[in-house]
């Protein structure tokens, strides 16, 4: 019964205030289903001018946007208002005055691990399965604009490829706050351990980009932070970030900034205005040549840089948002400058530096004008020499996306469907050294594919129920592989100084020994209690290159639990 009036007090609350009370920079991580569930809302116009275009989004903007679903939450189904009353409990914090349900009146603090009989009841909570509750914490601090939460999570994660195993444990200890209103902090600490199975060659996503080491008993550790540390006025957002980000239109399969490569430290900064955004990137990049201990010191610690920056705007009260977007990649020198202000085009900047520095532009869009359908697009410019557009010339380094997002109520049930296509020309990313090519160690830092590639991406999810959701994918996959020393321009991290200068004006869409690669992933996540997770799925996949194919199965079963 309190949750149920604690609840009621939150929804009288928005419906009435209709925007967020407690600001708060806090990052939301971009595998969070909330971008789920308001990618549907503005598909299905309950909302307008989401931008996901550039996230992670913070709590404060993700509870805007909860904010403004509730108003319209006659637009819902039963389904998706049982979701969304999971989503007011979450973001309480941001859209209501009232304390933690653990808090009593006057009370500003609860640590089950520091109270008499605490321990007997987070060990409950840890099994309850109230449905519109807040998230439970280890710790809860709160006092007027201040707050802070301490949490562990706890997961485990067994697979199996072909019927060989191998496990996956996981520990996470994340801290965050805010203080005063303005200053946010995060950190979400985790440390792996893998046990080592040598029938399994690929690199888990947890694991892309990050050191490790052998341990005995055939075990893998590595480890990883994710932290921000931001200042968040009415206007702006400035701050300091280690986290992943995805920056363009398609979420799975961006082309601008996707979670493909290990995560890097970047200073950001965001501002909006009228639904116009501003967003802003500076980082610190590994070289491709970093993870080679054979490699030479000074080669190794060669610095490496990436500065990024959108804008979005939206055309005709949102249903059509337009996104811009500039890069450079440049290192081996010190911080420059030019690069550190935001306001810069760094195109043009590039050149007037002596074009040292690899230059790169991406133009955007998405179109909401039918009811329940997204259309959406991107263009990549690697080189931009007008005259040469639409030929074969190799430096005609560009990628095309272009997909469609559906999301009707079949028999109840809330679905959302997605179709994409994305074609990526060879040597795009690439540079002429291994401190301006497109890369994190050695990881490209866009479409996860790569260059030269040609890719049609199914996706369908549908929620059965408020704890269960079902996601399936389907990618079919062509790619030009660089193999017996010739360069076709598939390797993002080969120069393209490396190229066959007999292609210099006949390099098509597709070059070299083609590989053909079909992948099937069903996956099913179950909330068995609250916050803690149990997740299945089958994926299946099979490559055919030079008339051989390979086939492989996996499956997987895992559980994570918030104690």
């Amino acid at each position: 019964m309190r949750h149920a009036y604690y609840l009621l007090k939150i929804a009288v609350f928005v419906v009435f205030n209709g925007s967020v009370l407690f600001g708060s920079g806090i990052p939301v991580s971009i595998d969070d289903p909330v971008y789920e569930f308001l990618k549907r809302m503005e598909t299905r116009g309950t909302i307008t001018n989401f931008n996901d275009a550039s996230l992670p989004l913070n709590r404060s903007e993700i509870a805007n946007y909860i904010c403004e679903i509730q108003k319209n939450d006659f637009l819902l189904n039963s389904l998706e208002k049982a979701l969304l009353r999971e989503y007011l409990a979450d973001y309480r914090r941001e859209i209501s005055d009232n304390i933690h349900i653990d808090l009593e009146a006057d009370q500003t603090v609860q640590a089950p691990f520091l109270m008499k009989g605490g321990v007997k009841k987070r060990f409950r909570d840890i099994f309850n399965r109230t449905d519109g509750a807040e998230e439970k914490h280890l710790l809860v601090c709160e006092e007027d604009k201040h707050f802070i939460w301490l949490d562990i999570e706890e997961s485990v994660k067994f697979e199996f490829k072909n019927g060989e195993p191998r496990r996956l444990e996981s520990d996470a200890f994340i801290f965050r706050g805010n203080l005063g209103g303005k200053l946010s902090f995060y950190l979400n600490a985790f440390r792996y351990r893998k046990t080592w199975n040598p029938a399994f060659t690929d690199t888990l996503q947890e694991q892309h980009g990050n050191w490790g080491m052998y341990q005995p008993n055939k075990l893998y550790t590595f480890d990883n932070t994710h932290s921000a540390l931001v200042f968040r006025d009415d206007y702006f957002d400035l701050g300091i970030f280690r986290q992943p980000v995805l920056w363009g239109r398609s979420f799975s399969n961006n082309i601008i900034l996707s979670d493909n490569p290990s995560v890097f430290t970047y200073l950001g900064f965001n501002s909006s205005w009228k639904n116009i955004e501003f967003s802003f990137i500076h980082g610190s990049l590994l070289n491709d040549s970093t993870s080679i201990k054979s490699a030479p010191d000074d080669v190794r610690n060669q610095q490496k840089y990436l500065a990024i920056h959108r804008v979005d705007f939206p055309l005709l009260s949102g249903k059509i948002q337009i996104g811009l977007t500039d890069i450079v990649v440049y290192g081996n020198r010190s911080l420059e400058l030019s690069y550190l202000s935001p306001t810069n085009f760094f195109w043009t900047v590039g050149h007037n530096l002596m074009d040292r520095d690899n230059s790169l532009l991406a133009v955007d869009f998405k179109l909401l004008y039918f009811k329940n359908i997204e259309l959406y697009g991107s263009l990549f410019l690697d080189e931009l020499r007008l005259s040469e557009l639409g030929k074969q010339w190799w430096a005609n380094k560009q990628i095309l996306q272009g997909g469609i997002c559906w999301s009707p109520i079949l028999l109840s049930l809330p679905v959302d469907f997605q179709v994409e296509f994305t074609a990526a020309r060879p040597w795009v990313y690439t540079h002429k050294t291994l401190t301006t090519n497109y890369t994190n160690n050695a990881l490209c830092l866009g479409f996860p594919e790569g260059p030269n590639s040609q890719m049609l991406f199914f996706r369908g999810e549908t929620n059965f129920t408020r704890r269960t959701r079902l996601s399936c994918e389907f990618k079919h996959l062509k790619h030009g592989v660089d193999e017996n020393g010739d360069f076709w321009g598939g390797d993002v991290t080969s120069r393209y100084t490396l190229r066959d200068a007999t292609y210099e004006n006949s390099t098509k869409w597709l070059m070299g020994p083609i590989q053909t690669t079909n992948s099937f992933d069903i996956r099913l996540t179950y909330e068995i209690f609250n916050d803690s997770f149990i997740n299945t799925g089958i994926y299946y996949i099979n490559k055919e290159l030079n008339g051989k194919t390979t086939y492989d199965t996996f499956f997987f079963v895992g559980l994570k639990i918030n104690i």
